[in-house]
């Protein structure tokens, strides 16, 4: 493998790549990490496309704010942006300016976690995580989707308060599927180098 950069060329070898160090602040990802992170996006992905059928309960946003908590902001933004972006080929009304802000409110809600999990990694911060970083998707997805609706001044609080059910079944969903992933937080914690 190799890495092309302007007009110089960087052979790097497999070790190079694959270390055992964790991966933040510049350190390499190891196999393991990256097979961890690209498994719970799948199945992120697949929870997503069998739930459809059930507005605002969906497992890709549990799933990156899971691994932007336990596995750092690089894989939390990697699970939340490609999970987003991947079902939206799969789901009823597929790709379209949606999409974009879906991933920016994954990202951001993968990125609020790894910065809540910098003060504490316990169960509390956990939830903290979850539910916060639903509370930014949501505004990110809700704020965007006024803005482009064209809907008036006077007729953004009768649009938002209509997005409040489907926000909180979203909240709630999150949560109920955090349990199940704090079920593992201690493999998680080993994988991505945190216990």
């Amino acid at each position: 493998m190799s890495v092309v950069g302007g007009d110089d060329y960087y052979p790097l070898s497999e070790s190079e790549i694959f270390s055992e160090s964790g991966s933040e602040s510049g350190e390499k990802i190891s196999a393991e990490t990256l097979a961890v992170t690209a498994a719970l996006t799948a199945s992120g992905i697949l929870g997503r496309v069998a739930l459809q059928h059930y507005p605002s309960i969906e497992t890709v946003l549990p799933l990156a704010i899971a691994v932007g908590f336990y596995g750092g902001k690089k894989q939390g933004l990697a699970s939340g942006i490609t999970g987003f972006y991947a079902t939206n080929f799969l789901v009823y009304g597929g790709q379209g300016p949606w999409t974009f802000y879906q991933m920016a409110g994954a990202g951001l809600a993968a990125l609020t976690a790894y910065y809540l999990s910098k003060i504490s990694s316990g169960r509390k911060m956990y939830f903290a995580s979850l539910f916060t970083g639903t509370v930014a998707f949501e505004l990110v997805v809700n704020g965007v989707s006024l803005i482009l609706s064209g809907t008036g001044l006077l007729s953004a609080p009768a649009y938002l308060l209509a997005a409040v059910p489907f926000a909180l079944t979203h909240l709630v969903s999150t949560l109920g599927f955090g349990v199940t992933i704090y079920g593992f937080n201690r493999t998680l914690g080993k994988v991505y180098g945190r216990s």
